[in-house]
């Protein structure tokens, strides 16, 4: 005698609890549908915030990526609204790129930032770099300059003005011209020492600070002695 499946189906429903019925649970055959990819990444490494970067010199810009195959590598000057592009679609597995910074830059800060070629939105930007240029200096054009106690003024309106002192021994010194209060330009009063024509902070020959408002002594200007006759100044 045949028996009907669906009437069977339907009477063993009735029978067995539902509380009692075991689940079917498929097994998986395959894991690679639920595998995920290394996770995307890019980050400047070097220059660091302490970098100065040389106008008229070179450096090189370090970063590390992972799952990025090109990237684009742009700068911004100061606090300009749009960046300037470089190189586009650089192989991100160099993790490298050497910048000439141009000897005439208009700017005292650069950032660098890099994204990936195919989603610029996905980027990273390094820390903004001061920027530093280098004058030199030959002493046989500023006679002041050889007697102990000489003082020249420099400012050719490409950066901060400074000056430069003979302190005696062939040893000299370099001051910024630019008060610590607010930024005016302090002006030289004759072997006694500066003065701030914008609120009438007082400093000595040497850079420090004897009147305010201004609570720190002037910033002192790397300098290197090439030889016995010429200077570099890093402003």
């Amino acid at each position: 005698m045949k028996t009907d499946r669906r009437k069977f189906s339907k009477t063993i429903s009735k029978i067995i609890p539902l509380g009692l019925m075991t689940p079917v649970i498929p097994i998986a055959t395959s894991c690679e549908s639920n595998q995920i990819g290394p996770e995307k990444s890019l980050t400047i490494a070097s220059p660091e915030a302490h970098d100065e970067l040389i106008a008229g010199e070179s450096f090189t810009l370090l970063w590390t990526s992972n799952s990025v195959e090109n990237i684009d590598i742009a700068y911004k000057v100061d606090n300009a609204s749009s960046w300037l592009t470089i190189e586009r679609e650089y192989p991100a597995s160099t993790g490298s790129y050497t910048f000439d910074v141009f000897r005439n830059i208009n700017g005292k800060v650069l950032t660098f930032r890099i994204s990936d070629a195919l989603d610029n939105s996905f980027s990273n930007n390094g820390t903004p770099l001061k920027i530093i240029f280098k004058f030199e200096i030959n002493l046989d054009e500023y006679p002041q300059l050889k007697e102990d106690g000489g003082l020249v003024e420099f400012d050719d309106g490409s950066t901060d003005p400074f000056v430069i002192q003979n302190i005696g021994s062939n040893n000299f010194r370099s001051l910024s011209k630019v008060c610590t209060h607010q930024g005016c330009v302090i002006d030289l009063q004759g072997n006694s020492g500066f003065g701030c024509p914008c609120h009438g902070s007082q400093f000595n020959i040497d850079g420090t600070v004897t009147k305010g408002p201004a609570e720190r002594d002037l910033d002192e200007i790397r300098l290197e002695k090439v030889d016995d006759s010429n200077l570099i100044a890093y402003v």
